[in-house]
């Protein structure tokens, strides 16, 4: 457990180390809110509505900064699986004295949890200055903090479930488009669950990409504590299953290996 604890703070560390360019990164963050700023302003402006969908103009963009922030906190794991297994270095990595996919678990969630602090800072200075307001109170906010680290944890099991998938297949890149394109999409990113009709939504929230973005985003706008409930226990269901998945590939790729050079 000490190489793992040690792996999530190396990470951490190193992204500290170069804090500089974490910040120059996050640029495409800053733009994405003012555009969307901008966009949903003009459609409210010209709709004259108080409210879509049950959102208010400033709940929407404390929504979207939200999403973003925690979208762009997530990392592509899976490349780093897909690299070991295609060059053969997988055989090195799994002699040696730890579990190979938890350490890459470890390792994602210390860039994902920097990130996203570092993401959320900036976004919400921005919203901020934008609305004027914090949506919620302390319970909200500690609510969506879980929520938002229990997202990320589901994000990276997926990202290895993908990558693990490179022992079955010569390329998985077109997985994660997928999965990319379904978080984009069905995962609330630019528009919440809320605004689709009833049968897209029913078939959103089967799907885990909800509790990546959308859970964590609408508890934080709502503040109600139902929603927190509902999504924590679900979230938990998905790590659950993500882990059961991965116990039942995980030892099957292990037999499936061949080294393709290295």
């Amino acid at each position: 457990m000490k190489t793992y604890i040690k792996t999530f703070s190396f990470s951490i560390l190193q992204q500290v180390k170069h804090i500089g360019d974490s910040l120059i990164s996050r640029v495409s963050l800053v733009l994405f809110i003012l555009i969307f700023v901008s966009l949903w302003s003009s459609t409210y402006y010209l709709t004259q509505s108080g409210e879509i969908g049950g959102f208010t103009l400033k709940q929407l963009i404390w929504y979207f900064s939200i999403t973003e922030a925690l979208l762009l906190a997530r990392s592509r794991i899976w490349g780093e699986i897909s690299r070991d297994v295609k060059s053969g270095d997988i055989a090195y990595n799994l002699s040696r004295p730890y579990s190979y996919p938890v350490l890459l678990l470890f390792k994602a969630l210390g860039n994902n949890i920097f990130f996203l602090f570092i993401n959320l800072i900036i976004s919400g200075i921005l919203a901020f200055a934008f609305t004027k307001t914090i949506p919620g109170n302390p319970f909200s906010w500690i609510s969506f903090l879980l929520l938002a680290i229990l997202g990320q944890i589901v994000d990276v099991l997926i990202n290895i479930i993908i990558g693990l998938l490179a022992f079955f297949f010569e390329e998985v890149e077109p997985f994660y488009w997928i999965y990319d394109k379904l978080i984009f999409t069905l995962g609330g990113l630019f528009i919440p669950l809320d605004f689709f009709p009833d049968w897209i939504q029913r078939i959103a929230k089967i799907l885990p990409t909800q509790a990546i973005l959308y859970l964590p985003a609408r508890t934080f706008v709502t503040a109600d504590a139902q929603i927190a409930e509902n999504a924590f226990f679900l979230q938990v269901i998905v790590v659950v299953l993500c882990l059961f998945v991965g116990l039942i590939i995980w030892p099957i790729s292990l037999r499936r290996l061949e080294i393709n050079g290295g």
